[in-house]
């Protein structure tokens, strides 16, 4: 009878042994298999950078390209300043008058009604 049971044990034992083992190989497969994905995770990631890079350099052009950009936009920002410096004047005699015109007249709609009550 002992027998049997040590039989019975030992057997345990190693039902847990392969347990265990196949539970530490899961474990390994499991980190390979996050490596593995990281990695492509990365190579994914940087072929997007150079897509998103390439895509950029051809729609807003180069360096060359930029500086030209900023000389149109010192440029526009220019006419824009002397424009204003120009019509500054007259636009505030505009709303100056507009101010003060002031139509001292009651519009029909509102005489109206005070002659009907």
């Amino acid at each position: 009878m002992e027998d049997s049971v040590k039989k019975l044990l030992d057997a345990e034992k190693r039902a847990n042994d392969l347990v265990n083992a196949a539970m530490r190989e899961k474990q390994k497969k499991l980190k390979e298999a996050r490596r593995v994905a990281d990695k492509k995770i990365e190579i994914y990631k940087e072929e997007l950078e150079e897509n998103f890079e390439e895509r950029k350099r051809q729609e807003f052009g180069e360096e060359d390209n930029q500086e030209e950009v900023q000389a149109e936009t010192e440029e526009e920002i220019a006419r824009i300043q002397s424009e204003y410096e120009e019509n500054k004047d007259s636009v505030i005699d505009y709303l100056i008058d507009s101010v003060m015109q002031v139509d001292l007249e009651i519009p029909k709609v509102v005489r109206g009604d005070f002659e009907s009550s």
